[in-house]
């Protein structure tokens, strides 16, 4: 239904990492998109010329002098996770100015994925989690903004499918198995 009203665009995210399994390829058509953007820090093949000329595949390459996150870990010392936040935070906002400017009634929702490793204990689980909660608070993120979705803990989910849903971020935890 939904391909029918939109052209969708699907973005993955460590596309190194078992995007070409049956499984991984069953979800990616039930969504049915238009355009597979796949990104990686790490990729499994260089494009060759002719693919990039033909617009079948590219790369962007970031000067280090530029890197956003270089900027940021120069400021004070922050921790990988809080540079993470920090660059998505900003980004939201961005984005929801862009949004506002073409007339769009969108709150962009970003996503936060805690790791999932059998061999990591509940208390670093809990722990990351709690990090992420007090950078959200020390931004002034209210909590009815912030909606989780962990097997033990569910909260403001209810209409975060909407795409002017008060919800900013969404804490989830991704599934063991990957693909």
């Amino acid at each position: 239904q939904t391909r029918k009203e939109r052209d969708l665009v699907l973005i993955v995210d460590e596309a190194h990492i078992e995007t070409d399994t049956q499984l991984a390829n069953e979800v990616i058509n039930l969504f049915d998109p238009r355009i597979i953007i796949r990104v990686t820090a790490t990729p499994k093949f260089e494009p060759s010329i002719s693919e990039v000329r033909q617009k079948r595949a590219g790369f962007v390459e970031f000067p280090e002098e530029e890197e956003e996150i270089e900027k940021l870990s120069k400021k004070r010392q922050f921790s990988e996770d809080e540079i993470m936040l920090e660059l998505a935070y900003n980004k939201r906002i961005e984005l929801k100015k862009i949004y506002e400017s073409l007339g769009f009634d969108i709150n962009p929702l970003v996503l936060i994925q805690l790791p999932s490793d059998f061999k990591e204990k509940e208390e670093v689980d809990t722990n990351r989690k709690n990090s992420v909660l007090s950078y959200l608070k020390a931004k002034d993120v209210k909590a009815k903004e912030i909606a989780i979705w962990l097997s033990n803990e569910k909260t403001n989910l209810d209409s975060i499918e909407e795409n002017n849903d008060e919800v900013n971020f969404m804490i989830f935890k991704v599934a063991p198995a990957t693909g």
